[in-house]
């Protein structure tokens, strides 16, 4: 039915997300099945939020929206600003030479 859209995961309408798999995914990202297991290991990508999961199968959803979303996850957060500098010349002793 056209008219009753169900709104799915990430609150898109389900007609527009794809569910793919594991290998797929990777290769979508362009990196190895591995480095996607590690990110799940790791906590980068979380159950439910990235991914679905069912014993070893592992579904993941592909939209604009979703990966715009996973983008801005795996984007570090800034820096902290770095201490202030502070001149250590008050902390030194003159040095007297003698003639």
């Amino acid at each position: 039915m056209r008219g009753n859209k169900t709104v799915g995961l990430l609150g898109e309408t389900e007609d527009k997300i794809e569910m793919i798999g594991l290998g797929e995914f990777a290769r979508r990202m362009s990196v190895c099945p591995n480095t996607v297991r590690n990110w799940i290991a790791n906590g980068k990508l979380e159950d439910g939020v990235h991914y679905l999961h069912e014993g070893h199968i592992y579904r993941f959803p592909w939209s604009p929206f979703f990966i715009a979303q996973l983008m801005r996850s795996f984007s570090p957060a800034p820096s902290p600003p770095l201490p202030k500098m502070q001149s250590r010349t008050a902390n030194r002793a003159r040095l007297h030479y003698r003639a």
